[in-house]
């Protein structure tokens, strides 16, 4: 087990809703002051990009989507999900523009689908999975399937007519509706949701094992305490404010998920 001496954290900037490259930089510092190590930042400009960074080594210790997650298996363990207190999980859904004439899942055949990339769950993994449970096979029912890297470029691709519907993630509002999604950070994007196919698992903040265990518990420990201290920032980098120890409910679902396709 290697000891720690400094740490890469890898994250893929463009999915992070509100935050920016600085809100990252003060993260690091702040883990780094806490560990008493370098701790610097590396994006990386896709989810498959960040598991090749992380396979290789590149990187240390990374914010990885669940499917990343579990393609990654036994080079990495989780220290926790940052959660949103008191709010609904995210699901996955199919959406399409406002005014778009498709009510239902019965009308995508012959329409162009967009999708996040195929390591998403939302973006891409449970929208299949679900479609094909209605006997919906997405590879011939849609005319094209393009991947467009983050859900905020899928939204743009969405609102400039180069897909048709798109799988993303949604949230529920107070009253169950899925009522905001990845098309809630571009203010002039407005869509109806076709279809929705269960909960998303929270993404994992996670270690290489190559890495000793003590090192885990500390990066957690720091991870734990500038939550405390700074939950706005928290908040702006993950969607969430709270860390919690391993992993949320739902990854067993998910890799059995991973397996049907």
């Amino acid at each position: 087990m290697r000891a720690l001496s400094r740490l890469v954290f890898g994250l893929v900037v463009p999915a992070v809703g509100s935050g920016t490259v600085q809100h990252v930089e003060r993260l690091t510092m702040l883990l780094g002051q806490r560990l008493g190590i370098p701790v610097e930042a590396r994006d990386a400009a896709s989810y498959a990009i960040l598991g090749d960074d992380v396979r290789a080594g590149r990187i240390d210790l990374a914010w990885l989507p669940p499917i990343v997650f579990l393609n990654l298996g036994a080079i990495v363990r989780p220290l926790g999900c940052i959660l949103r207190r008191g709010s609904a999980p995210y699901a996955s859904a199919l959406v399409v523009p406002e005014h778009s004439p498709i009510v239902s899942v019965a009308q995508l055949r012959g329409t162009r689908a967009g999708w996040v990339e195929r390591t998403s769950a939302s973006g891409y993994v449970l929208p299949h999975v679900g479609l094909l449970a209605q006997g919906i096979d997405p590879a011939r029912t849609f005319a094209s399937e393009t991947f467009h890297g983050s859900h905020r470029a899928l939204m743009q691709a969405l609102r400039a007519g180069h897909c048709d519907v798109a799988g993303t993630y949604a949230r529920a509002d107070g009253t169950g509706r899925l009522g905001a999604g990845a098309w809630s950070e571009l203010s002039d994007v407005r869509v109806r949701v076709v279809a929705s196919f269960g909960e998303v698992p929270a993404d994992v903040i996670a270690m290489r094992t190559v890495l000793a265990e003590s090192a885990s518990q500390s990066v957690f420990a720091a991870f734990r305490d500038v939550c405390r201290a700074e939950p706005a920032l928290v908040e702006g980098i993950f969607g969430g404010e709270e860390i919690k120890e391993g992993l949320a409910p739902g990854y067993a679902d998910l890799r059995d998920a991973v397996a049907s396709l």
